[in-house]
């Protein structure tokens, strides 16, 4: 119906009295007020007047409502880039389950045939459509003609469901619990009344997005989507539904992954359920701060129990508890190269879109390729690339040899085949930053650099909003500011760690203010991908000294995983996420980097890390002087043996609760900050003022255990730690010394393996070995005996603290700077750093 005195219709209309007053609110934001005034399903309508005015020429755009041609013609897919290319729009389709037609294809070639440079598609993060370089004279005619090829455009922006998304592989996949293709088709049918337009959910409060995912491959990202399905087997009937998960997304001000529903929809369920979850949404949902808007903050105010009960009774549903799902170990498919299918003889063929970007003429290409190969359909993927179906296996070498694939490849390097990217700012208002053509160039210039043994999946996205969903990422860089010799450039924020299929993880913030030109940021990821994911500089085999050492190092190259498994294989262990243990140059680069940091950390922090490192080192120490020490028996019956558990029991586990708190051990700094110097990261005053400061930290540390193992009396009447402490005090300083550097060797070689492992039972290892050997040897660790003598000291020892100064501690401590800014620190930076280079300068 119209508005009041028959003017336009409101986007009132179709809400509950409740949002009408919401969004009528004088604190509702101004996108409600816009709708309010005039509904956004307006454009649908009005497209056509707008264009026809602007095509013959008696109005310009500028003239027009630029609510209208901002913002409404969006519920239209139609995005005005106003600030970018003036008078041009982005039309955005709407493409379920990603699954497109080589007719489709051409007609959208042929659409953007007219516009020359001006015109490009992008794959976009949801498997769908953008067409970028249409005029605002022709969006009519590019609406109609690819209306009439069935390609959708209504609904697909502001306060709609976007593109609803699927398995890439539905129907051809042999391990898919389900066809997502029918359900995905079905909601979106539901959503947009068969792509006519449905004004009764056009009016969210904000956008939402819904995904199915029909493996554990998660191809969908179900964490991130405000509604997803996953697929699974109910255990008491044995038919495949969908356990619901609900809340997750990305905003400029909060990034939130998706909770459990606990509710198990059938899939005759799905389709009404999606229908009542959108009222419900529509109805109750906040309309005032548009960053509090999405669906997570009406489930976090109501709380699950309510709004699933809320969502059952406005669909009228029975709903049934969360489906116990088994989760085996799966190996994430990269949908690369060629995989069986579940037909006999078919096989599908993967191919790398870079950063998702194409012209109309690769789209007529992939269409040709479509047909003469395939069954005549693509299918787009969440990672921006394309997978054709049905291709005869004995035709998938000729297929890869036809013109599309010259340009798109199937076994793309290991960045540019992870690479994902939002628009940038070449054609979005919102982007700080130029991101597709950037992100390609990087990536090239690091694949020619490294060799990288698995695939890194670097997202790429130009401002907060993060189209390009930075945290999903391996790596994961974000639009920001930065300065560059004190004035303001292009940056970027960098994220790592991201995870994507079982166990999927956001990745978190790891250094902000990088400016965005190569010379900046290409260092900045190199280093990266060697100290986190085992990539090794490209060298000749024919140098000698670092570059074959690194070479040597590297662990070996690997084609990204392409493959299908036969039906019925069983699943495959996980992926590995990188070498068990880095290699040594990469090792190095993960030390030198520590020690940056350690080196630039304010004093304060420092000395208090100090402290806990000193208590506990002490604590090690106490466990060791309370098993081997309290053994005298066993010392006399077999004192080799008694020295091996002196050894194992104690300090290794106080060093390993440093490197996993990140205490500050002036032993292990002796190593980590020297290389840091040797790279240029720090200056000699921070080293100093490092090891200075850890230093008194631990000492300080030390002595706090001592008084608290004094008072609490668990040492008394031991004979062991007078014994011990006696001994260390009567040593000459020669032999302190030479004890201190043999300790130091051993513990920096701890430290050393500890920070090339990548698991907790790999660091442990690495710390033991070096950790108890040093202890059973006999050689001396300066802060350790900050406790050990003192202690013995305390316990009534015969030693005073100038025998303790000068017959231990200083030679040891000594021996210790030696052990680990000279026979490691210097050794692995003549090996792998910058002192090489110049030695052989």
């Amino acid at each position: 119906g119209g508005g009041a005195g028959g003017g336009p219709p409101s986007g009132l209309r179709f809400l509950s009295e409740a949002a009408r007053q919401r969004a009528a609110a004088p604190k509702a934001n101004k996108f409600e007020k816009l709708k309010a005034e005039k509904c956004g399903s307006t454009a649908w309508t009005d497209m056509y007047e707008l264009a026809a005015l602007v095509r013959e020429g008696e109005t310009r755009w500028e003239d027009l409502d630029l609510d209208d041609v901002d913002v409404r013609l969006k519920w239209s897919g139609l995005f005005h880039r106003r600030k970018r290319t003036p008078g041009k729009f982005m039309l955005r389709l709407k493409i379920p389950n990603g699954v497109v037609t080589a007719d489709q294809l051409d007609a959208v070639a042929e659409s953007l045939a007219p516009y020359g440079d001006d015109a490009c598609v992008d794959i976009t993060t949801r498997a769908n459509l953008q067409l970028r370089g249409i005029p605002f004279e022709d969006i009519d005619l590019v609406v109609d003609a690819l209306s009439a090829a069935g390609l959708q455009n209504k609904q697909s922006g502001m306060d709609n469901v976007r593109n609803i998304t699927g398995n890439p592989l539905a129907g051809v996949d042999p391990f898919e619990l389900v066809d997502t293709r029918p359900l995905c088709q079905a909601v979106n049918d539901m959503i947009t009344n068969g792509g006519r337009g449905n004004p009764e959910l056009s009016n969210l409060p904000r956008k939402l997005n819904i995904s199915f995912s029909a493996t554990p491959d998660d191809f969908v990202h179900n964490h991130i989507n405000d509604l997803g399905f996953e697929a699974v087997r109910h255990p008491g009937t044995g038919e495949v539904g969908f356990n619901v998960v609900v809340g997750g997304y990305f905003s400029v001000k909060r990034n939130a992954t998706s909770i459990p529903l606990n509710c198990y929809v059938t899939q005759d369920q799905v389709v009404p359920f999606c229908k009542a979850l959108l009222e419900v949404f529509r109805d109750h949902g906040a309309r005032e701060n548009r960053q509090k808007t999405r669906l997570m903050w009406l489930v976090e105010e109501w709380g699950v129990e309510k709004f699933r009960d809320s969502v059952a009774a406005q669909g009228a549903l029975a709903l049934s508890d969360a489906a116990r799902a088994e989760h085996k170990p799966w190996a994430r498919r990269v949908l690369f190269g060629v995989g069986q299918q579940k037909q006999q003889g078919l096989s599908w063929v993967g191919a790398c879109v870079p950063a998702g970007r194409l012209l109309p003429q690769d789209l007529a290409q992939a269409a040709r390729a479509a047909r003469e190969f395939g069954d005549g359909e693509l299918r787009l993927t969440c990672e921006q690339n394309v997978v054709f179906t049905s291709v005869p296996t004995d035709k998938a070498e000729a297929m890869q040899a036809s013109p599309f694939f010259h340009k798109f490849s199937t076994t793309p390097g290991q960045l540019t085949g992870g690479l994902v990217s939002c628009t940038g700012s070449q054609f979005c208002g919102l982007a700080l930053i130029e991101t597709k053509q950037r992100a390609m160039a990087v990536c090239e210039k690091l694949e020619a650099q490294l060799d990288i043994p698995k695939q890194v999946r670097m997202h790429w996205t130009g401002c907060p909003n993060s189209c390009g969903q930075a945290q999903v990422g391996d790596i994961g860089l974000m639009g920001a500011p930065a300065k560059k010799d004190g004035k303001a450039v292009e940056g970027v924020k960098i994220m790592l760690g991201g995870k994507i299929g079982q166990n999927p993880e956001l990745a978190k913030d790891f250094e902000k203010g990088i400016p965005a030109d190569e010379e900046s940021l290409l260092p900045k990821l190199k280093e990266i991908l060697i100290r986190e994911f085992g990539a090794t500089e490209k060298a000749p085999n024919t140098t000698g000294g670092r570059l074959v050492v690194a070479a040597a190092g590297a662990p070996p190259a690997v084609a990204p995983l392409a493959h299908g498994r036969p039906a019925g294989a069983p699943a495959a262990a996980p992926a590995p996420a990188g070498p068990e243990c880095s290699p040594p140059p990469a090792t190095y680069c993960k030390a030198v980097s520590l020690g940056e940091a350690k080196a630039t950390a304010p004093l304060w922090k420092t000395l208090l890390l100090g402290c806990l490192a000193g208590a506990f080192i002490s604590f090690g120490a106490l466990l060791a002087l309370t098993v081997g020490g309290a053994c005298p028996g066993l010392a006399a019956a077999d004192p080799g043996l008694q020295k091996i558990v002196l050894g194992a029991f104690g300090l290794p586990f106080g060093l390993l609760m440093v490197l996993l708190s990140g205490a500050e051990l002036f032993t292990g700094n002796t190593m980590l900050v020297t290389m840091a110097r040797y790279e240029g990261r720090v200056t000699t005053g921070q080293l100093a003022k490092n090891w200075a400061t850890s230093y008194l930290g631990n000492f300080a540390g030390a002595l706090a255990v001592v008084a608290l193992v004094g008072q609490s009396g668990l040492l008394a009447g031991a004979a062991g730690p007078l014994k011990v402490a006696s001994a260390k005090a009567s040593l000459g300083f020669g032999a302190a010394l030479a004890r201190g550097v043999i300790c130091n060797w051993l513990v920096c070689m701890a430290v050393w393996q500890a920070t090339s492992a990548s698991s907790l039972p790999g660091k442990a290892l690495g710390v033991w070995f070096p950790i108890s050997s040093f202890v059973a040897m006999g050689a001396d660790h300066s802060v350790a005996n900050m406790f050990i003598v003192p202690m013995g000291m305390a316990l009534g020892a015969p030693v005073s603290w100038g025998q303790f100064l000068a017959n231990n501690l200083i030679p040891v401590t000594l021996g210790n700077v030696l052990g680990g800014a000279v026979c490691c620190a210097t050794v692995f930076a003549l090996n792998f750093g910058a002192l090489g280079n110049k030695a052989s300068a």
